[in-house]
């Protein structure tokens, strides 16, 4: 299971992994599509766009992950490269924490 917020977790299994599990294989894969349109639908109208840019990719990464027959691994919710200076999880970072790492710098001013 990766390191997501709670919200995103009951009990032992994480959502996504609930819903590859779960539901037929032609909607979890709806669901990723529609996740994907809707990111790159809306990031230009985003105070932090580079947040659901990095979204959408995510979801297109998991999408290719699972229609070349593995399982579903959402790398940037997991993602340990930027260690975060203020109360935000790496994956939904607060937007102070988004600008500062569009201008290059780790962690929130």
């Amino acid at each position: 299971m990766s390191k997501t917020t709670e919200h995103y977790e009951h009990g032992s299994i994480e959502c996504v992994d609930y819903l590859f599990d779960n539901m037929p294989f032609e909607a979890f894969v709806g669901g990723l599509e529609w996740n994907i349109k809707k990111y790159l639908h809306r990031w230009r109208y985003k105070e932090a766009p580079v947040k659901d840019l990095r979204k959408a990719r995510d979801y297109l990464n998991v999408l290719i992950d699972v229609m070349e027959g593995q399982e579903p691994k959402f790398g940037e919710w997991n993602n340990d490269e930027t260690e975060n200076k203020c109360d935000c999880d790496d994956y939904d970072m607060c937007d102070d924490c988004v600008r500062s790492i569009e201008r290059g710098i780790t962690g929130a001013d």
